[in-house]
């Protein structure tokens, strides 16, 4: 039977262990509750070319009113600037059969190329509140006569607590000529840093920053490895009505000694119209994840305990066959 006077002891030693394993854990945070952060209300400038919108730590400033549409990211971490700009849609028949736009696939001669810089666009604050923004980038008038039916939007939607844009594109009445299998809209992914790095032997800065593609995704990450900004397209996709899961593909190619991608967002052929829902933003949306910082609470809570448990049942199985030794 374990005597009274060595109960204070084992106490003592339990609770050691459990501060031990506090200190040696990692810190742990308890996420806010709130679902959302408040943003501040959106303004449109007064010629209807410029929205933005902002936070302590990052701004998104979009261009569309009058002009070819692009967005721009600029955040406080690393210094860095993240600048996604529209470019072009093309028709293009899938000669090598990789579901993909290459450069020498262009079809339709005239009807191939519909270049973004000769839209009208519109920019349109669709509806906001204290935590939520939806505004719309939409073609009010297509200066190329071939493509003068072509309807284009760029649907918007902005929530507080994020650092990302989730826009739905749009794209109806598309002329496609008979050889033509796809449609890719393509634009220009661009970032740059002010943060200083190494020189290489010629007294040239070193990359700090470089990306990283997949079927999925183009990440821009720093030389840790920590993702700063990304491009996310899922394959799912609506055509006509129908919902196609593995409709669209992605891919790009570098620019040659600039911190720039080309990248194409590739559909394929329809009658009416495609809309797609893709995602542009930075990686503060890691650091807000509540549900990240709850399971990480819960399992190492969990393992906390189990750890204690284990410890004490040891402690305690040591201390009686020390203790049944002594009386033999």
């Amino acid at each position: 039977m374990l005597k009274q006077k060595h109960i204070p002891g084992i106490l003592l030693v339990t609770i050691v262990m459990f501060l031990s394993i506090i200190v040696i854990s990692p810190q742990i945070v308890i996420a806010d509750d709130d679902p959302a952060d408040e943003v501040e209300l959106p303004e449109i400038d007064e010629e209807g070319r410029r929205l933005v919108l902002a936070s302590d730590e990052f701004s998104i400033e979009v261009n569309g009113g009058g002009q070819i549409p692009y967005y721009h990211f600029n955040t406080t971490a690393e210094d860095v600037s993240f600048f996604l700009k529209f470019q072009r849609i093309v028709q293009y028949a899938d000669s090598n059969d990789n579901n993909r736009f290459d450069e020498d696939e262009l079809v339709g001669d005239v009807f191939s190329t519909l270049q973004l810089t000769s839209i009208d666009w519109d920019l349109e604050l669709l509806s906001q509140s204290s935590t939520n923004v939806d505004f719309a980038l939409t073609s009010s008038q297509i200066r190329n006569p071939l493509f003068s039916d072509v309807k284009l939007a760029l649907v918007n939607h902005f929530s507080g607590g994020s650092s990302a844009i989730k826009f739905d594109v749009n794209i109806t009445n598309w002329p496609f000529v008979e050889e033509a299998t796809g449609l890719s809209l393509e634009f220009e992914l661009m970032w740059s840093s002010e943060a200083e790095g190494p020189l290489d032997e010629e007294n040239e800065l070193i990359p700090q920053i470089y990306k990283e593609s997949t079927d999925s995704g183009i990440y821009i990450k720093n030389t840790g490895g920590t993702v700063l900004a990304y491009f996310e397209s899922v394959s799912e996709i609506n055509v006509d009505g129908t919902t196609i899961v593995d409709g669209a593909t992605l891919n790009d190619t570098a620019v040659e000694k600039a911190n720039k991608l080309n990248v194409y967002i590739n559909y394929p052929k329809f009658e009416n119209y495609v809309l797609h829902d893709p995602m542009f933003g930075t990686s503060l949306d890691a650091l807000k994840n509540p549900s990240a910082i709850i399971l990480w609470f819960k399992e190492n809570v969990k393992a906390g305990f189990l750890g204690i448990t284990a410890l004490t049942t040891i402690f305690l199985a040591t201390f009686f066959v020390v203790n049944r030794r002594k009386r033999t």
